[in-house]
């Protein structure tokens, strides 16, 4: 008739132990010093951010003394590629300070060789990257741009009878396209890979998760991240086509061709707007299902070695939660506030004398909005009366939380999203929060149409043309500012401000009247 009580709320707030980073050198060293190793802390964290606070400032002076080095070893010097070599190696470096820290959560090294791998690593790359350049230097190399290889005439161009293919410059413009917007999705995954690594090597390693667990775990979640950079990597393609044509001046042949650069470059867009219903099937037919096998992966196979520790050593298991809020009384054995989830839910309602006179089990629990809950396998025991008897399983509850938390669709297709609608409010329920994803659902793979075309009525409004880094600055801000206009729009569609057609459809509304207005304006200047 006794349990163990974890520490309630604490469980659902964020990390408290971020006040380090307010703290001076000597709080820092003095509570390194004091610092009693457990089961749960092994290291101090007080210790990493020390040294943290010395590795972070000298690594640039590590990125000075690499960036040489990588600048000679080039043949073609190239704004965009030494950006992008830039942006690759910062990724780099801070997947290695997340490794770092996970060695040093799982003992394997000290505080002083996890904290300084990252900057030990790419010093070490410095160095060997300079000595190859100075032994091509003593082998009298010169570091001159490469000279393009001559044209060699194929077997197919030497018959008599050769005629060239139809429609060479539209297959030529699809062919770039589709290059560079398969190399842009290709680097944007990997990118978005490595910073969802970091960010979950801390917990890969509170799991003592395996190789092999952690690949499986990212082959079924590698469709979300997959589909997160659809629209970016086609905006950025448009881009970088554009660019490209107009820095090799085939842009200028094709005007003075009498071929306008709009409709020269329409196979482009017509590429975008047939990655739309491919976009719409991987977000909504693919994406729900992985992630039901990701969920799934990561309960029963990666957390259940750790689950069963916990149940050995009578401790609470990690996650749990007890919260009272008036005559309810919330027992939750996992309870994720960014996901809207709660597993193997309990509910107690209290009498006057503070004794329970009624209680709800749900295997979980889903938050639908405004703090009602939707329960999935319920049961209900009541003992108001002098006996205990089963009642009629509730499908809602009003859990009373003082966190708020978020309304989780990813796992659900439009089609699904729409029967879930149906039946919260045949229920008699608030379906707000379902009704302004639907919309999200349905217009976000426009984003791969609307996009494209807005950077491409920009970048060709010359002569003169914008410059390479000038379309991806332009193609930068334009991604992130659908994608913070695509949250604020959504959380006023959350909050009633506007419709939820209105939360869902705002950004791509904006963006095509924006569109639209370049597209006039070069049609006036053709």
């Amino acid at each position: 008739m006794t349990t163990l009580l974890p520490d309630s709320d604490k469980q659902v707030e964020r990390d408290a132990e971020k006040h380090l980073q307010g703290l001076s050198f000597a709080d820092l060293d003095q509570r390194a010093l004091t610092f009693i190793r457990t089961e749960k802390k092994r290291m101090p964290r007080a210790a990493i951010e020390y040294q943290r606070r010395i590795a972070m400032p000298t690594a640039t002076l590590v990125f000075g003394f690499l960036a040489a080095p990588l600048f000679l070893m080039r043949g073609n010097f190239s704004r965009a590629s030494g950006g992008l070599t830039g942006l690759l190696l910062t990724i780099a470096y801070y997947g290695l300070v997340q490794l770092g820290e996970g060695l040093i959560q799982s003992n394997q090294v000290t505080v002083l060789t996890g904290v300084w791998l990252p900057n030990g690593v790419l010093m070490l790359l410095a160095i060997v990257f300079l000595l190859r350049v100075l032994r091509r230097k003593v082998l009298g190399h010169a570091f001159d741009r490469p000279r393009l290889p001559k044209h060699k005439t194929s077997k197919r161009e030497q018959r008599s009878d050769y005629r060239p293919r139809r429609y060479p410059l539209p297959r030529y413009i699809v062919s770039r396209f589709l290059q560079l917007a398969l190399l842009t999705f290709g680097v944007l995954v990997v990118a978005y890979l490595l910073i969802d690594i970091m960010e979950r090597l801390d917990w890969f390693a509170r799991y003592d998760a395996t190789g092999l667990e952690v690949l499986r775990f990212y082959g079924a979640r590698l469709p979300l991240l997959a589909s997160r950079v659809v629209p970016m990597s086609v905006l950025v393609a448009t881009a970088l086509t554009v660019s490209l044509l107009a820095v090799e001046g085939e842009l200028i042949g094709m005007r003075s061709c009498g071929i306008p650069a709009p409709r020269a470059l329409l196979p482009a867009l017509t590429c975008a707007l047939l990655i739309v219903p491919a976009f719409f099937t991987l977000n909504n037919v693919v994406v729900p299902r992985t992630n039901a096998i990701a969920d799934e992966l990561k309960v029963t196979e990666i957390k259940v070695r750790n689950a069963a520790v916990k149940i050995r050593t009578k401790e609470p298991r990690e996650g749990s939660v007890w919260h009272r809020a008036r005559n309810r009384v919330l027992e939750a054995e996992r309870f994720d506030p960014d996901q809207g989830v709660a597993r193997k839910l309990s509910i107690y309602y209290l009498g006057e004398d503070g004794l329970p006179v009624q209680r709800i089990d749900a295997e979980s629990a889903h938050h639908i909005g405004r703090g009602d809950w939707r329960l999935v396998g319920s049961s209900l025991i009541d003992l108001s009366g002098e006996t205990m008897r089963l009642g009629e399983a509730p499908r809602y509850a009003t859990l009373g939380l003082k966190k708020p938390a978020k309304v989780d669709t990813m796992h659900l297709s439009v089609e699904a999203l729409s029967e879930r609608i149906a039946e919260v409010e045949a229920d008699g329920h608030d379906a707000t929060a379902y009704r302004v994803d639907f919309q999200v659902k349905l217009a976000q793979p426009l984003a791969c149409i609307i996009l494209p075309a807005l950077m491409l009525f920009f970048a060709v409004g010359g002569p003169p043309f914008p410059g390479p880094a000038q379309n991806l600055l332009v193609s930068g801000i334009v991604g992130v500012s659908y994608i913070l206009l695509s949250g604020v729009s959504a959380s006023f569609g959350y909050g009633r401000t506007v419709s939820p057609v209105i939360g869902g459809w705002g950004p791509n509304i904006v963006f095509s009247l924006v569109a639209g207005f370049l597209g006039l304006r070069l049609w006036r200047r053709m």
